[in-house]
């Protein structure tokens, strides 16, 4: 129906669709977690971990823990528009891993 109304041909309006479909899997993509930032999730989000022990679970410093939360959190504001662009990167972190099922 869409298709006449709109003046389409079928494969012509699902070559659209599927452009469309590619063009939302690439920004998913762009804005999920990667392994280490997953894992800094569950450690200070999901398990309760200090920076610190969170650093001291992964080899690394706290400092790189914090770099991490940072990134989590603007992935998280960028993929879920109605976030508040005040919450913290813990916040982010620990909310985050629950939906994506980390917990």
């Amino acid at each position: 129906e869409l298709c006449a109304e709109w003046g389409l041909s079928a494969p012509d309006a699902h070559g659209r669709l599927a452009r469309i479909f590619d063009a939302a899997r690439r920004r998913r993509r762009l804005h999920r977690p990667s392994p280490r930032e997953a894992e800094v999730m569950v450690l200070v989000g999901c398990r309760g971990l200090s920076h610190k022990e969170a650093a001291r679970a992964m080899n690394v410093k706290a400092s790189v823990v914090a770099d991490y939360l940072r990134t989590v959190r603007a992935k998280y504001i960028a993929s879920h528009p109605d976030a508040p662009p005040t919450i913290p990167p813990s916040t982010a972190a620990a909310i985050w891993a629950r939906e994506l099922g980390f917990d």
